[in-house]
């Protein structure tokens, strides 16, 4: 009852307001539509926003983990130690040792101790990656298999972080 009043409320404010001629600023008028989508029950839409958000960036390879973490959580046992085992085979063993083949293939070369520099962090990154996602994998392997599979959101976030703690000291 009240959302329809207030509904009601501002969509005459916007008709009357918002009429040709009349001198009114832009914001009040997003301000308006803001209220009346908030009180429609509408949750987000990418053109209502009052404010800027702070986005921190993030690393690419490291969000993996997190989606590793969420897909792994939603499957039986097997598929989430599937999941885990394939994520590990692609970043730690495929994108680490084609990263070190390529640092190899320039041994001889006069740019290669810059190379050695660069490849190397991302070497090192792809190894943590690897088995950060290996662990999340057997995690939930386990944890699936006993429990079945419905974690919850700060489980999921317990184990991501926990995952990528121990994947930094696994060598």
């Amino acid at each position: 009852m009240v959302r329809a009043s207030l509904i009601r409320c501002c969509i005459w404010r916007y008709k009357n307001l918002t009429r040709p001629g009349t001198a009114m600023s832009f914001s009040l008028r997003l301000r308006l539509h803001y209220k009346a989508a908030r009180a429609g029950g509408v949750k987000s839409q990418p053109g209502i926003t009052m404010g800027r958000r702070y986005r921190r960036r993030r690393n690419n390879l490291g969000s993996v983990v997190t989606d590793v973490v969420r897909v792994a959580s939603r499957l039986p046992w097997w598929g989430a130690l599937l999941v885990g085992i394939f994520a590990y085979l692609v970043i730690h063993i495929g994108l680490g040792g084609y990263l070190e083949g390529q640092l190899a293939a320039q041994t001889g070369s006069q740019f290669y101790p810059i190379l050695e520099v660069r490849n190397g962090r991302f070497i090192r990154l792809a190894s943590w990656v690897g088995h950060a996602c290996l662990l999340a994998g057997a995690f939930f392997a386990i944890r699936n298999h006993f429990f079945g599979a419905n974690a919850q959101r700060t489980e999921k976030g317990i184990v991501g972080v926990v995952a990528r703690i121990l994947g930094r000291s696994i060598d």
